[in-house]
């Protein structure tokens, strides 16, 4: 019983001596404490627990000095558990008697197996939470340790009998002791651990809530009233804190607001409001439009609040302004560059740029004016355009030194600068225009010069609604597209410069091409009037020849120089005698050579006439053959002209199925079997095949003389050959 009430009073002092501490020492000051402050406190258990029961039962020692060893050194590290050890050790040893020795050894023994366990947890099982397990392994071991020390008591018997009768009840102290001061401490980290938390969501919420941009109240719902504002409401509506708080939520809103702006103070429940414009009122007085938005109720202690945060929207819209005016500028480029790009007059350029700068009704009106030269000065508008278009049309503008011309439309085409008017009605000088400008509701304007090479020739007239629209931005934007206009009227009258000249070369070319086919009708009449059978001849020929081209996919100015040449190709017969052109017999070597030389001399008479097609070449090649039979100059296949190549096809077809002096018509299938058997070897075999695709596919024929009676008019003694 003795040992009883001895182990009892242990752990009574030392379950008191920490309650102690918990109720004095909150658990975040306890963790402040560094190791030798807890190092002190431990070695302090330790004595009243090694005392505690000699004043009970003096003589008996039986106390929970493991317990304390395992607590400092599970708790406080290895160095508390050492300082406990040696303090409660030596303090042992001053009390002396038999137990001594063992009694140091036991706390020795005990602080060895403790460092073990934490060395080997730590070891296995890093960054794990210390479990109740290993505070009940430390209990069994420094309980075992005690009480195997009780087997130290000399002498021996002694020893062992203490080691019977008290061992379990020394071991059961100790790990109850154990288990009672381990719960304990471990409760005083928990709850530390717990507070840490908790303050540290306190700060960070602290942080946010006073460092946030927005505004955010915390009202109660049961009264409207505000329970607390941050500093960015302070900034934002010029309330002190302190006026903020108590004060209901309607008197920092407007009345018109007030309905819309309620759910934001005062809702209970639902999904969160979304994001809208409303307005407070601040302390001046004035109007603040904000972004609010809302959360759910939550509770606050004892009462029930609502959570709302305001955002200074001014920065959003100004923002959303800037992006608006980047998209109008972007459109607007886009539209002017079309406009640049595809107009083609300058009326049109004017028409679609105006379209485009009243894009969304940007600008009020925008117009192009020209400053005219005439006796007065005048500024013509030459184009308008947007809702209040028919104010250019209603006033007159000029740019010399009368009333008319000192505003900033005239001024910006004499000095040739751009030229502004912040408010048209407040500017003297733009008096002639006040009543019209406010009966269309327009504010301001701006001119900017149009330049061509340096020189002024019309001014870009921009006009708003508002006061003051026409900054920095807003000059350097129409002053570029003013530069852009002027380069587009300068190309467009370079254009139409161009295409006047043009169009000028092209009448001339087409004068001339006239004259050079009336030259070579003049010529054609003339081979006509001498011999009428060669001039139909060479019309029939142009016919065909011009068919074969065209079913050879010729471009027709080609056709048309073939055809020329066709219509002269027998020029030169005009050299030859008319006896021997009509000659019905067989002709002699000297009469047929004199022949031969009718494509040179027609080609000598042509080649001085600057035709643009290759006439003169074409006669004189019309009877060289591909394989340099032909004459005169006896060329071979991609020397001859491929005009002379098909005049030469249509030369052989009309010859042989016409009527001539010497012989009879032999017919169009006589013709195309000759030229088929000619094919490749004396004719171009494209045109061969062209040819009678005309006739056996197109179904063309020739105009050939209903009678052909070539010497009817022969002299008498020509006739009997």
């Amino acid at each position: 019983m003795i040992g009883l009430a001895g182990t009892l009073a242990a752990l009574c002092t030392l379950a008191a001596v920490f309650i102690a501490v918990d109720t004095v020492l909150p658990p975040a000051v306890w963790a402040r404490f560094n190791p030798l402050v807890k190092a002190i406190f431990m070695v302090a258990a330790v004595l009243l627990t090694l005392a505690a029961p000699l004043t009970v039962a003096p003589g008996v020692i039986i106390d929970v000095r493991g317990a304390i060893v395992a607590a400092a050194t599970l708790f406080g590290g290895p160095w508390v558990g050492l300082i406990t050890v040696l303090a409660g050790a030596f303090y042992r040893g001053l009390l002396g008697g038999a137990g001594a020795m063992p009694g140091v050894l036991g706390f020795a023994a005990a602080y060895l197996a403790c460092l073990g366990l934490v060395h080997g947890w730590a070891r296995y099982a890093p960054g794990r939470q210390r479990p109740r397990l290993l505070i009940l392994s430390a209990g069994v071991a420094v309980g075992c340790t005690e009480a195997l020390s009780l087997l130290l008591i000399a002498p021996p018997a002694t020893g062992q009998q203490l080691f019977i009768t008290l061992g379990p009840m020394l071991a059961l102290a100790q790990l109850l002791g154990t288990v009672l001061l381990g719960s304990l401490l471990d409760l005083l980290e928990q709850r530390q651990q717990a507070q840490q938390a908790i303050a540290d969501r306190e700060r960070q919420w602290r942080t946010l809530w006073e460092s946030t941009q927005d505004a955010l109240f915390i009202t109660d719902i049961d009264n409207g009233r505000i329970v607390d504002a941050n500093p960015a409401t302070v900034a934002l509506l010029g309330y002190a804190h302190a006026v903020l708080i108590g004060r209901h939520y309607s008197a920092l809103v407007p009345p018109l607001w007030r309905t819309q702006a309620a759910p934001y103070f005062t809702r209970t429940a639902g999904a969160p409001l979304p994001l809208v414009d409303i307005v407070l009122q601040h302390a001046d007085g004035h109007a603040v439009t904000v972004e609010a938005t809302s959360g759910g109720a939550l509770r606050l202690g004892e009462r029930e609040v609502v959570f709302s945060s305001f955002r200074d929207g001014s920065e959003r819209r100004r923002t959303q302004q800037i992006l608006n005016r980047l998209d109008w500028t972007q459109a607007v480029i886009n539209r002017c560059i079309l406009a640049l790009l595809g107009a083609q007059s300058e009326a049109e350029l004017y028409r679609t740029l105006c379209t485009a700068l009243t894009y969304a009704d940007a600008y009020a009106c925008v117009g192009v004016g020209e400053a005219l030269l005439d006796e007065s000065r005048s500024i013509r508008i030459v184009a308008a355009s947007g809702s209040q278009a028919d104010y250019l049309h209603g006033i007159e503008l000029r740019w010399d030194d009368s009333p008319l011309g000192q505003g900033p439309y005239g001024e910006a085409i004499r000095c040739g600068q751009p030229q502004t008017s912040a408010e048209i009605t407040a500017q003297p000088a733009c008096m002639p225009w006040w009543e019209t400008a406010r009966h269309h509701g327009i504010q301001s304007l701006l001119a900017v010069p149009l330049r061509i090479g340096g020189q002024v020739f019309g001014v870009l007239l921009v006009h708003s609604r508002n006061v003051g629209a026409f900054g920095a931005t807003e000059n350097a934007l129409f002053q570029d597209l003013a530069n852009s206009l002027g380069y587009g009227v300068a190309a467009l009258r370079t254009q139409a410069a161009l295409k006047r000249a043009q169009q000028e070369r092209l009448d001339q070319e087409q004068r001339r091409r006239e004259i050079l086919q009336q030259t070579i009708a003049a010529v054609a009449s003339i081979v006509e009037r001498r011999d009428p059978y060669t001039g139909g001849h060479q019309q029939r020929v142009a016919g065909l020849a011009v068919a074969i081209a065209t079913e050879m996919g010729l471009d027709a100015d080609r056709i048309e120089g073939l055809r020329l040449a066709s219509v002269v190709h027998d020029l030169g017969k005009i050299q030859v005698p008319a006896e021997i052109l009509v000659k019905p017999s067989r002709l002699s070597p000297i009469e047929y050579a004199l022949i031969k030389l009718h494509p040179q001399a027609g080609y000598d008479v042509l080649a001085s006439i600057p035709f643009p097609w290759p006439i003169a070449e074409t006669v004189l090649q019309h009877h060289e053959r591909l394989d340099g039979s032909g004459y005169p100059l006896g060329l071979h296949a991609e020397q001859i002209l491929l005009e002379a190549r098909i005049l030469s096809v249509a030369d052989v077809v009309e010859s042989m199925s016409s009527h001539r002096p010497y012989r009879p018509a032999l017919g169009v299938e006589a013709a195309l079997a000759a030229i088929a058997a000619m094919r490749g070897t004396q004719l171009d075999p494209l045109v061969v095949d062209a040819c009678t695709r005309l006739f056996r596919e197109r179904g063309y024929h020739l105009d050939l003389p209903a009678t052909e009676q070539p010497v009817s008019g022969l002299p008498p003694h020509l006739r009997a050959l």
